[in-house]
Order: C-alpha cells, then sequence, then structure tokens
C-alpha cells in the first residue's frame, strides 16, 4: 500500500510541474507577443526588427531555453519508444527480441508485419545488407509465397540485400504464381544475369503482349540489365524490344500544339533506349520512321526531314556500326551542329579507334561553340580530362579566342586536381587550417555512397567543412529557419553561433498563410525576422536579412559568400571576404550578388 501511495504520490508531482510548466510557458507567449508587437513597427514583407530591453531579451531566452527543453524530452521521449521496438532491437543485436519478431511474422496480420518490417529496414545511405537469423529469413521467404504479404517481402528482402533472396525470387518468378513479377524481375535484374528469369520474361510478353501494362517497372530493369547481360540474354531482350516498338508506337498520334511533346509513356520510352544503345540500325529503321513522320507533321515544310536524313540520322545513333572512314565525317557533322556538339563528343571518346586522332581533337576545340555558360566549359573540360596537360594545351591552342583559350586551360587544371589538391589550396588560401586526408575522403564516399565525383572542389569545400549547400525548397511547411541557421553556425567552426532560436508559427485559416516570427538571441539582443511564406521554399531575402544582422552582430571578419549554382540549391563559402574571391577567381566560381532576384 505503501508503495502504490509513493508511485501514485510521484505521477501527480510530476503530472502539476508539467502542467505548471505550460501554465508558464502560455503566459510568457502572451508576453513575448506583447513584445514583438511593440517592436515590430513594418509593415513589409520580409522585414527585420531587434528588442534590446535586458529584461526583454531575458524573457525571450529563457522562453527558447524551455521550449528547447520540451523538444529534446519528447524527442528523446520518442527515440526511446523507437529503440524499444522489437525490429528495432532485434536489428541492433538483442536477441531477446526474437520471440516478439517471429510471433509477430507468423501472425498474418498485415498492419503489424508492415511495421515490424519498417523497424527493421536499413537507412536509404545505409549500403550494408542487413543480417537476419535463418529463422526470420525462412519467415520471410515463406511471406513471399503468399500473394497477401509477397510484394512487401519482396521489397524487405530486396531493399535490405538479405542473402538467399534472389533464388526465392526467381523461383516465385518462374512459378508463374506471383501477383507481383515486376517487382521479382527488378531485383533479380538487379542481381545479375539470370538466363531463366529473360526466358520467363520474353515467353510472358509473347504469350501476352499487354505484359508490359502491369509489369511498368520490367522495361527499364531489362535496359539496366542490358549492361552486363550474356550475348544470348540481349538478343532476346533485343528481339522484343523491336516488336514492342514496333506494336505499340502511338501511330498517327499528333500534339494539338507544336509546342507539345510526344508522350509515348515510360515504358515505351525505357525500350527505345534499349534499342538506341544495344540495337541494330536497320533493325531500328521503321521506328525512326514514324518518329520523323510525326516529326514532319507537325513541322514546317522547310524542318522537314528527308530519308536521307534519317539515314544520317540512324547512322549518329549507331554510330559504332558504320564505317570508320564514314565516323570521322558523321563526328565533324555533329561538331558543326551546335546542338549536337557534346554528342558529337561523346561518341569521339567512345570510340577506341578515333578517341586520340589529332584532326578530331582539334577540330573539337576549333568547333566548341562560344559561350558564356560555365556548365557547357566544364562539360567540355570534362569530357577531354583525359588527356595529358601537354596534348590538352596542344589542342587548345585551336581556340583562337585568347580569353575563351585561358579559360579552358583553367579549368583543365582544376578539373584534373585530386581532393587532397583541392583541400591544399583552400589551406595555402587560409580558409582551412586542415589538410583533406584519405581518410576524409573515405569517410565522404561513405556518407555520400551516390556521389559519383569526389575529386571536384564541391566535395573538397564539404570535406573541410567551410560551406553550406541546402535545396531552398525545404519539402517541409512550417518552413525549418532554425535548422538552417545551424547548418550556417556549422560551418562557421565556433565563430558565428550557435545561437537560440525559436520559429514561432501562426496559421491564418482565413488568408490560409503561416505567419512566422523567426528569433534569435545574439549579445543579450533579439533579432527577430518576419518570412514571406511561400510553401515549402525558404524566404531567402529574409533569411539573408538576418544574416547580415547577426554578422554585423558578431563583428567577425569572415563572411558567407553565396555562389551561382544554377538549379534550386544554394552555396555559400565561408572565409574572409578577399580570401573566398580568390578561390572564386580560382576556380571559375560565379559569386551570387543578388541582382536577378525579384
Amino acid at each position: 500500500m505503501k508503495k502504490t501511495t509513493l508511485i501514485l504520490g510521484a505521477a501527480v508531482a510530476i503530472l502539476t510541474m508539467t502542467s505548471a510548466s505550460a501554465q508558464t510557458l502560455a503566459k510568457d507567449s502572451i508576453q513575448i507577443n506583447k513584445f514583438l508587437k511593440e517592436a515590430d513597427k513594418g509593415k513589409t514583407i520580409p522585414r527585420i526588427f531587434t528588442i534590446s530591453d535586458p529584461q526583454k531579451v531575458a524573457v525571450i531566452s529563457a522562453y527558447i531555453d524551455a521550449k528547447d527543453k520540451l523538444a529534446k524530452d519528447a524527442e528523446a521521449k520518442d527515440k526511446a519508444m523507437r529503440e524499444s521496438r522489437p525490429g528495432v532491437r532485434y536489428i541492433k543485436g538483442d536477441k531477446t527480441a526474437m520471440g516478439e519478431v517471429m510471433a509477430t511474422l507468423k501472425s498474418m496480420d498485415e498492419d503489424k508485419i508492415e511495421e515490424l518490417l519498417n523497424q527493421m529496414s536499413r537507412d536509404f545511405e545505409d549500403t550494408k545488407p542487413v543480417a537476419l537469423d535463418p529463422e526470420v529469413t525462412n519467415a520471410l521467404f515463406a511471406l513471399v509465397q503468399d500473394e497477401t504479404f509477397e510484394a512487401r517481402a519482396v521489397q524487405f528482402l530486396g531493399y535490405n540485400d538479405v542473402a538467399g533472396s534472389i533464388p526465392v525470387f526467381e523461383k516465385r518468378l518462374l512459378s508463374g504464381q506471383s501477383v507481383d513479377a515486376d517487382r521479382l524481375f527488378y531485383w533479380i535484374a538487379d542481381d545479375g544475369p539470370h538466363p531463366d528469369a529473360i526466358d520467363f520474361v520474353v515467353k510472358t510478353y509473347n504469350r501476352d503482349p499487354k505484359f508490359f501494362e502491369d509489369a511498368s517497372w520490367t522495361p527499364g530493369s531489362l535496359f539496366d540489365y542490358m549492361e552486363k547481360a550474356p550475348e544470348a540474354d540481349k538478343a532476346k531482350i533485343l528481339n522484343i524490344t523491336y516488336d514492342y516498338l514496333d506494336k505499340n508506337f502511338p501511330h498517327g498520334m499528333v500534339p494539338e500544339r507544336e509546342t507539345d511533346s510526344l508522350n509515348t509513356g515510360s515504358q515505351y520510352l525505357e525500350f527505345y533506349k534499349i534499342a538506341s544503345q544495344y540495337g541494330q540500325r536497320e533493325k531500328m529503321r521503321p521506328t525512326l520512321q514514324k518518329v520523323i513522320k510525326i516529326h514532319n507533321e507537325r513541322s514546317a515544310k522547310k524542318d522537314r526531314m528527308s530519308e536521307d536524313e534519317i539515314d544520317q540520322a540512324l547512322d549518329m545513333l549507331y554510330i559504332k556500326q558504320v564505317d570508320p572512314a564514314k565516323q570521322r565525317t558523321l563526328i565533324l557533322a555533329m561538331f558543326i551542329t551546335p546542338e549536337m556538339f557534346f554528342d558529337g563528343l561523346d561518341d569521339l571518346n567512345n570510340l577506341p579507334n578515333l578517341a586520340n586522332d589529332p584532326d578530331l581533337l582539334g577540330k573539337a576545340f576549333t568547333l566548341f561553340p562560344l559561350s558564356d555558360a560555365r556548365n557547357e566549359k566544364e562539360r567540355f573540360v570534362q569530357s577531354l580530362k583525359r588527356l595529358s596537360a601537354d596534348d590538352f594545351k596542344k589542342y587548345a591552342a585551336n581556340v583562337k579566342q585568347e580569353a575563351f583559350r585561358k579559360e579552358l586551360l583553367d579549368l583543365y587544371v582544376i578539373n584534373t586536381r585530386t581532393a587532397a589538391q583541392h583541400g591544399d589550396y583552400l589551406k595555402s588560401l587560409g580558409l582551412t587550417d586542415k589538410a583533406i586526408t584519405e581518410a576524409d575522403i573515405a569517410a565522404y564516399k561513405n556518407e555520400n555512397p551516390y556521389e559519383e565525383e569526389a575529386n571536384n572542389i564541391y566535395s573538397a569545400l564539404d570535406m573541410a567543412g567551410i560551406h553550406v549547400n541546402f535545396d531552398t525548397e525545404a519539402d517541409e511547411i512550417p518552413v525549418p529557419y532554425g535548422d538552417l541557421l545551424d547548418k550556417f553556425s556549422k560551418a562557421s567552426h565556433g565563430k558565428f553561433g550557435p545561437f537560440k532560436r525559436y520559429v514561432q508559427t501562426r496559421y491564418d485559416k482565413k488568408k490560409e498563410l503561416y505567419d512566422y516570427r523567426f528569433m534569435v538571441i545574439c549579445n543579450n539582443k533579439c533579432f527577430v525576422v518576419v518570412p514571406e511564406d511561400t510553401g515549402d521554399w525558404y524566404d531567402l531575402a529574409a533569411f539573408s536579412q538576418l544574416l547580415d544582422a547577426l554578422k554585423a552582430e558578431v563583428r567577425m571578419p569572415e563572411q558567407f559568400v553565396p555562389v551561382t549554382t544554377g538549379d534550386q540549391t544554394a552555396w555559400y563559402i565561408f572565409g574572409q571576404p578577399d580570401k573566398v574571391e580568390e578561390l572564386t577567381k580560382t576556380y571559375k566560381l560565379s559569386v551570387d550578388t543578388g541582382e536577378n532576384e525579384e
């Protein structure tokens, strides 16, 4: 009885404290809103204002502390709850969870099994296969045979690369009993050569020409499979490819307006990719003629293509199948057509007999269209950085415009540097005090498994930790301005924050908009920025106002310099302006002055 009384007493005390805390926060919130209203004299959005009264700032600071504690407590509670779940415990090595895991897998309860598999699944960035005990694996293999659970079990086993799954998938596929052959074949094709699975797809299509209407992933899986397919499998895939392209072409379909695109469906486009990359020239003539027919029907007379032009288009599409003497002519024809220049360059790099041809390499430099676009010059240099420094310089001499030639040579130098060399340059400028080591590079590649290139300045800045990179579309509402500010603080290595910050939001049902007040404490002042509600996009104009105000307040010599990206991502480099300017000049990076903002 005494023990029960103590427990009840503790519970009442906790509830009383929680209630009192909530009441205090509510009162503080009312008081803070009064402070904000008194200090905010502006009408325009975005805008920024400051509260300097020490007592008011102290109230706001304490309120932010309390809110942070509540958030951390809630996060800790959620984490503890997540980690207490049987699937999470099991994957982390807690064998006592095995009984619950097996009971759930055998329960045939859809919701419980779905939840368990979510708990056991690896994170997107993790590439290590998930290891399971034989009993668990076999229970999942049994679910593959059940039409109710097949799709979910196959997805879990395939996504998590569970050992022994592919033979089970292939047996289920070949049985003809699958209710999700599309998903099974996706993982089978991803694994490598599986001739029996290819025979199944071919036979199924020949028996039912509408097979790919339901199996919409399979054409894309076939395209990926072609890269590693044995010649016999390639021939079988190409046969159904030609047949599908011929029978499923949208005959007579002409868009109503010239600007409309020709919608042929994802399956058709995947088969077209197979045919164009791996097919035979003459086998594709009928399909290309149909494409040209539609092009001619919707084009002005002067833009229509003749049979000779169809032949040339086929030759360009299948340049590897053309006589070597004609290959040279075709590449030159692409070089002199600006919109096809890079197609010609790609073909040159992929034809071993011509890749190092002095005349064609010289022509590539001579005929490269003059452009102010950084990405096009980068693409040109990336395509030819395989050349030695001496050869690149020799061929660059064909470029008549001196400034353009110098820019290409400079781009060659920086595009052939290793990550470590980029790091050495950053260190020599004084932007960082540490070199980029092999361990840094290995860690970067491990954290970014889908990043194709680590030897560029952007990756080096990431490894050095002196940049901020984010998508300007947060994909989250309300927009997390506080998290964004934390990224800038982290890149400064303690010179800019971290700051106490809190985003107050109020949803206006009538206007269907969020009303934001982003409060940041710095040097006993509270800076408040009022951004515009732009959906799930950051209001960068408002955020820039805040950055400028905070930078002026902390009086640091470094700045966050924005770099033009050409897309919806934002890049900022942290450092002293003169040093960042030297970096941007060396690497031909364009500083975003904001002049084009509306």
